[in-house]
């Protein structure tokens, strides 16, 4: 429960993934999340006053059912609008400052951004929370005149998540990227800690198993040893033995 403008009101239970995106989505008047299956995001932002209103889309029909049960279990109609539509089509352009995508890879996510340039153009900010391949989402934001303002990496149910707060404007910042801020995110290779430490030896432990089914000599095989020993190398120097 959380007392807002004089108000006491049932607040949802966020997942640590989910928690980490609605912690890096900034104040604003209004979101929206793309792909928001249950609804639990936007309407855990109105309840907590972090937003005015938010539009929760999703292009398929059983994820808005969900979303619509939500809305009305906690009683947020008039501030959460449910949408149906494919991605940021959803919206008109400056319609909302904020946008939080998450629970996809990386590639429908570039797809998202730039099937719908119009609205992206006129964001504040965006949080974005792929399930996997950070790298081709930093490069492809980079690339497009974003700058990384912030970044948490969580443990959720065995799996490891990054949400990324993207701001308008492009930064120099990752001119001084190495291979782990591509590849981990800069954020969270300085601040990452034992979440980062776990998060490694998963990485190591995953690599050195598919080193293992390939054929010894390959040109597979050596790019992944490779692989294999930077990761070793780079827990070694994030993380040295006491």
């Amino acid at each position: 429960m959380i007392a807002y403008n004089g108000r006491v009101r049932a607040m949802p239970r966020l997942s640590p993934r989910l928690h980490a995106v609605a912690r890096l989505l900034p104040t604003c008047v209004r979101a929206a999340d793309i792909g928001t299956d249950h609804a639990l995001l936007p309407t855990w932002l109105v309840c907590s006053g972090r937003v005015e209103r938010a539009i929760a889309a999703d292009i398929a029909n059983g994820p808005l059912t969900r979303a619509q049960a939500t809305v009305e279990r906690f009683d947020v109609g008039g501030e959460v609008e449910l949408r149906q539509a494919n991605g940021l089509l959803a919206l008109q352009p400056g319609e909302v400052e904020c946008v939080a995508i998450a629970g996809m890879g990386p590639g429908r996510m570039i797809e998202i951004l730039t099937g719908a340039p119009e609205v992206v153009a006129r964001l504040d900010a965006m949080v974005l929370q792929p399930n996997h391949g950070g790298e081709q989402l930093r490069r492809h934001l980079v690339a497009n005149g974003w700058n990384l303002s912030d970044e948490q990496l969580v443990e959720d149910r065995g799996h490891f998540y990054t949400a990324m707060q993207w701001r308008k404007g492009s930064s120099s910042a990752h001119v001084s990227w190495r291979r782990e801020d591509w590849l981990f995110g800069p954020w969270v290779v300085a601040h990452g800690g034992e979440v980062l430490r776990r998060l490694l030896g998963h990485e190591s432990a995953r690599a050195s198993r598919d080193l293992a089914r390939k054929p010894l000599g390959s040109a597979d095989w050596s790019s992944l040893r490779s692989h294999v020993n930077w990761l070793a190398q780079l827990q070694q120097r994030l993380f040295p033995p006491v």
